[in-house]
């Protein structure tokens, strides 16, 4: 009984619902233009082209140059940007791990070197570039 009390009343709100209108927004007014301030109108510009903007690369090519460097300060710019450039990617979640991976990995070169600012300037990178929910495995390995 109480489950066709409340289709019933689940069908009159759907009804209703689907029976109101929206009102129509008032045009605002405009001010009549006289025919002397019509012709001191400047005449419009004709449209030119657009300039072609340079092929974007594509995202598999863009994936396999970040993904195929070697030296990791360059690999971490590459990765940024490509999440930058491709922030729908498919390889985004990997993306996103090699970057981080690399930044702590820097990190730790750098603390082994000795500099222990530089360590913990990229290491806090590392922590801010990572997504959401932190892939697992992502620090397993420092």
């Amino acid at each position: 009984m109480k489950l066709l009390a409340l289709t019933v009343l689940s069908g009159l709100l759907a009804l209703t619902a689907s029976s109101q209108t929206t009102k129509p927004k008032p045009k605002p007014k405009t001010a009549a233009v006289s025919p002397a301030k019509k012709a001191a109108a400047p005449a419009k510009k004709p449209l030119t082209a657009k300039k072609p903007s340079p092929p974007r690369a594509s995202e598999g090519t863009e994936w396999e140059k970040a993904n195929a460097l070697t030296d990791p300060v360059q690999r971490v710019a590459a990765l940024k940007k490509f999440i930058k450039t491709f922030p729908r990617s498919e390889h985004f979640a990997e993306a996103a791990g090699l970057l981080i991976n690399a930044e702590a990995g820097l990190g730790n070169d750098k603390l082994a070197a000795g500099d222990v600012d530089a360590a913990i300037v990229l290491y806090k990178a590392a922590v801010k570039d990572a997504p959401a929910p932190v892939p697992a495995g992502s620090f397993s390995n420092f």
